[in-house]
């Protein structure tokens, strides 16, 4: 669990100001709240560039796609990727089909 101290996000600015959770009960069900602890993720294609959501990549290398007799060719670009849960992981449409990919085999174009 986080402590009561937390980071308040005004919505009109960036600045951050510290705020007691206990002395401010009205400050968190208004405002954007950022917990101190939190770690954003940061999800880095084959070549350490960082991905986004609705980026577009291609594939530098053939997979065989398990379950199925396709193999997805190099070269292959995935257009508007979705970020998982997992760094090491995202997800695209490839010929119709969402498919769920290591990042260690794309390149963001």
């Amino acid at each position: 669990m986080y402590t009561n101290m937390i980071y308040v996000s005004y919505p009109p600015s960036d600045q951050f100001r510290k705020a007691n959770l206990h002395g401010f009960p009205y400050l968190c069900a208004t405002l954007n709240i950022v917990p101190i602890n939190k770690k954003f993720m940061e999800v880095k294609d084959s070549n350490g560039t960082l991905l986004a959501e609705g980026d577009s990549v291609k594939l530098i290398k053939d997979l065989k796609v398990r379950g199925s007799s396709t193999t997805l060719k190099r070269g292959t670009v995935v257009k508007n990727i979705r970020l998982t849960d997992d760094e090491e992981e995202i997800e695209g449409k490839v010929e119709k089909t969402v498919m769920v990919l290591k990042t260690m085999f794309v390149q963001k174009m």
